[in-house]
């Protein structure tokens, strides 16, 4: 019994601190897809920079706060506290080809992934 309750344990140690999100979003619209890695437990000493990655056309899409694809729609907001970041990637003037999955990873650890439903 003590072994079943170990396992269920190191089981849940693994389970990722965020879940899929799904935003919806009407054409021509603009989006915002929030990533902070508050509550993380990132070592503060980590100097890994936070990346937004496009994962269905596998696009580095930002890299801290800079955009580095060509495409003046996109821009990331910034927000640097004593305890944590956060990086807004602000997707203006919708279009279909913006749908897909974005995940926001600081090293390797994933902070979030939002699937972009355009409507």
């Amino acid at each position: 019994m003590l072994s079943i309750v170990v396992l269920v344990l190191l089981i849940d140690q693994f389970q990722p601190a965020y879940q899929l999100e799904t935003v919806q979003t009407a054409l021509s619209s603009t989006v915002e897809l929030p990533c902070s890695n508050a509550n993380q437990n990132i070592d503060s000493r980590n100097s890994a920079k936070i990346v937004w990655i496009r994962d269905d056309q596998a696009d580095i899409v930002s890299l801290d706060s800079v955009i580095t694809v060509r495409d003046p729609r996109l821009s990331i907001i910034s927000s640097d506290n004593n305890d944590h970041q956060e990086r807004i990637l602000r997707l203006a003037n919708i279009e279909e080809h913006d749908h897909g999955l974005y995940r926001c990873v600081q090293g390797d650890i994933t902070l979030n992934e939002i699937l972009l439903d355009v409507l």
